[in-house]
């Protein structure tokens, strides 16, 4: 298994997530056409390494930003990897 430790700024926020593969399994389970910004809380939530910087991230959330900070997390989490058909 896969693990990463990211470290994301927001504004003038640092935090630190640790992301596995069973995190990032959880997290594309979880959402749905109807349902993405509850799944994205809650992977950042578990995945948040400092759970002192709670009130941080959440308040990031409240802001509207779930979305984005889990793309960008989960965007460092799978890294740079080109996929092509070939024929």
């Amino acid at each position: 298994m896969i693990e990463k430790k990211i470290i994301v700024s927001a504004g003038a926020e640092e935090l630190e997530f640790t992301v596995g593969t069973g995190d990032y399994t959880r997290y594309q389970n979880e959402m749905t056409p109807t349902e993405k910004v509850t799944p994205s809380v809650n992977f950042l939530r578990r995945t948040l390494s400092d759970k002192t910087q709670r009130p941080a991230l959440d308040a990031l959330c409240e802001r509207g930003l779930a979305l984005e900070l889990a793309g960008t997390v989960v965007q460092e989490f799978r890294g740079d990897i080109e996929i092509a058909v070939k024929n």
